[in-house]
């Protein structure tokens, strides 16, 4: 089984951990003393250790190897306009999953409500860190307004249904994409996107799709193209 432990608590070679985790680990994973286990901080560090105490409501992990892992060139950011509440939970599930380096979330004419964290969503990204293995999580940012996404370097591309233009390549790799609510994009959004010198927009080679769907179809598209 993997666990997630704070970044500040990572650093001993005795780890403790007493938290919903050790629930899980005796009773669904039905793990015992002298189990080999990992640990993710979310930040890159994987510790790998054997579990040498296990009570009631916490247990013990002497870690017996240590790694930093350096977060790859080619993950993306994801902006993610505020869509379909119900799609939240697995969109972010998603953007741990398939590697996203930050998620901004803003909200635009047609967000359909209003997006609030929640210790719930967090323990989703973290949940999804240690299943993927994936030793970083994503960072999360809310954006005020589109404006604001200027502030993120590097070329980005929305993927937009209200266009139907040829994919084009750059010289320039694509760091972030833009995915838009059910309801699209109003028509100042999209003329703010197209006047935009930083943005790329296109149309996704496939039907409209949910925002959860569009989110892993935009980054296997970007991934599998060479800009």
């Amino acid at each position: 089984m993997n666990f997630y432990l704070l970044s500040e608590e990572i650093h001993s070679d005795s780890i403790e951990i007493s938290d919903d985790q050790v629930h899980h680990f005796k009773n669904v994973s039905r793990g015992k003393i002298g189990d080999s286990v990992k640990v993710f901080n979310g930040k890159g560090v994987i510790l790998t250790g054997t579990v040498t105490e296990l009570k009631k409501k916490n247990l013990t992990i002497e870690v017996t190897n240590r790694e930093q892992k350096e977060l790859s060139k080619e993950a993306l950011n994801l902006i993610l306009c505020v869509p379909k509440k119900e799609y939240v939970e697995s969109i972010f599930r998603s953007a741990v999953q398939i590697g996203i380096r930050n998620l901004y979330l803003i909200h635009t004419k047609f967000s359909p409500w209003k997006f609030k964290n929640s210790p719930r969503l967090d323990k989703i990204l973290t949940g999804a860190m240690v299943q993927s293995e994936n030793p970083f999580l994503p960072e999360i940012t809310f954006l005020n307004t589109l404006e604001d996404m200027n502030s993120i370097k590097g070329k980005k591309v929305a993927f937009l249904t209200e266009v139907d233009k040829p994919i084009t390549k750059s010289s320039d790799a694509i760091l972030s994409f833009i995915i838009g609510p059910e309801g699209g994009f109003h028509e100042e959004e999209i003329s703010f996107f197209e006047d935009n010198e930083d943005v790329f927009c296109m149309k996704l080679p496939a039907p409209i799709m949910k925002a959860e769907t569009a989110v892993n179809f935009g980054a296997g598209f970007l991934k599998g193209l060479s800009f």
